[in-house]
This record gives C-alpha cells, sequence and structure tokens, in this order.
C-alpha cells in the first residue's frame, strides 16, 4: 500500500482534475486549504474523495469520462488503501455500457453493434471470456470484476465493434437484399 500526499494527487491527478473541474494548480490548492479548514481532522485521500464525487456530479450524463473516473477510483482504492477495486470498476463497465447504448440508440445507426470484451492478460478469468461478444441490450451486465477476478482490481475494458456474419460481413439493421442477376437477352433463347 503507497502512501497519498497532497503532491501525489496534484501529479497523478491534477490535469484530469484541472480537465473536469477546471481548477488549475493554483486553484485546486486554494480549494485544498478551504477543504482542511472546513475538515480539519481530514486527510489527503479524504479530500481526493471529495473531488471524485465532484467530478461524477460534473460530469453528469457523460458516460466515458464517468467510466474514466470510476477506474481512477479502482486504481486508487487498490493503490492507496489496500483493497479490492472491482466494485468501482464495476461502476466503471456500466457507464461504459451506457455510452454504449446511447451511441447505439436510434435509428439513425444502420449497423448493429456488440460490445467486446477486451481482456487483461494477467488475468485467468478474464482470458476466458477475451473476445466474447455481446448483444447491447438495456440489461446488459458485463461478467467482469466479479468475484472470479483474480487482480486486485480488474484491467478489463470493452470496444464496440460491429455485428459481423458467419461470413465476416458486417450486419445492417436494413441491409438490401441481394439481388440476383437478371438473365441475359440472349440467354432467352436458350
Amino acid at each position: 500500500m503507497k502512501t497519498f500526499t497532497y503532491n501525489v494527487l496534484k501529479h497523478r491527478h491534477g490535469c484530469h482534475i484541472e480537465k473536469v473541474l477546471g481548477l488549475s494548480e493554483q486553484q485546486l490548492e486554494e480549494d485544498f486549504k478551504q477543504y482542511q479548514k472546513m475538515q480539519p481532522d481530514a486527510s489527503v485521500k479524504d479530500y481526493m474523495w471529495s473531488l471524485f464525487n465532484r467530478m461524477i456530479l460534473n460530469t453528469a450524463g457523460n458516460y466515458l469520462t464517468q467510466s474514466g473516473i470510476y477506474h481512477s477510483m479502482a486504481v486508487f482504492v487498490a493503490e492507496y488503501d489496500g483493497e479490492n477495486g472491482n466494485k468501482f470498476k464495476r461502476m466503471s463497465l456500466a457507464q461504459e455500457v451506457n455510452n454504449a447504448q446511447i451511441e447505439t440508440a436510434g435509428g439513425s445507426q444502420s449497423v448493429i453493434w456488440e460490445l467486446e470484451i477486451i481482456a487483461d492478460p494477467d488475468c485467468e478469468h478474464a482470458k476466458s471470456l477475451d473476445g466474447t461478444k455481446f448483444p447491447i441490450t438495456n440489461d446488459l451486465v458485463l461478467p467482469l470484476a466479479n468475484d472470479d477476478c483474480t487482480r486486485e482490481f480488474c484491467r478489463c475494458t470493452t470496444s464496440r465493434v460491429p455485428k459481423r456474419d458467419e461470413d465476416g460481413r458486417i450486419i445492417f439493421k436494413n441491409r438490401p437484399q441481394v439481388q440476383k442477376p437478371k438473365k441475359k437477352f440472349w440467354d432467352f433463347w436458350k
């Protein structure tokens, strides 16, 4: 388990905090001092959790950004609390699914999409799922970051891929039917 200090917070998470919360390095330092005044018994880790929560609130509806924040939470728990971060990784994966559902909803997409698992090569459970494709449905829950995971936190992710038929061709929602060629005029006399 590593020690978490303000310098670690600033160097490891500063860019993400600036991008999501709009806090420059100086503003972050002022915010931290204000937090210490309001919470004198709180640690730097407590402050980081308050920042994580603020980032989640500020990115409501932006599922990919939230997925990254939840992944950072999973890493944080594993590295600085010495605990299994898969609870937060499941939240990260759920946001990836939400993003895929939003991107594929509606009639504007002509391709049928699936989510493919990109497995952590160091996890035996994940290796058995590598390349598995799941249809994007409202009730999709990926079988990752669960009790079968062999790591402190799951490093698996997903990728949205087009569904393909047995010949490897992309399947479209409204693919026109292939028409057989008409007989040539001179074939009529045969």
